[in-house]
């Protein structure tokens, strides 16, 4: 498991290793891109890494912001189409 550590707001960071790529490290802690939704997934994990955009492979060391994100709730109730 790739170390990770905490801040004081609560976001997670991983220390980047050579070789390393947004797309990659967001696979390894997230699961697949569209898990958590596109637009608020994989967008708000670039955003949160903006400064890391230039470079499409990280060269180590670079600290990846790994930003958590709000699980739907099971308990949502489901509307039907005309509802």
């Amino acid at each position: 498991m790739p170390q990770t550590t905490n801040t004081a707001n609560t976001t997670q960071t991983y220390l980047a290793k050579l070789g390393d790529r947004l797309d990659s490290i967001y696979a390894r802690f997230y699961g697949e891109i569209t898990l958590h939704s596109y637009e608020s997934g994989y967008n708000a994990f670039v955003l949160a890494n903006i400064h890391l955009i230039s470079n499409p492979v990280l060269q180590g060391g670079e600290r990846v912001y790994l930003p958590s994100f709000e699980s739907a709730s099971s308990t949502d109730e489901v509307l039907g189409i005309w509802e």
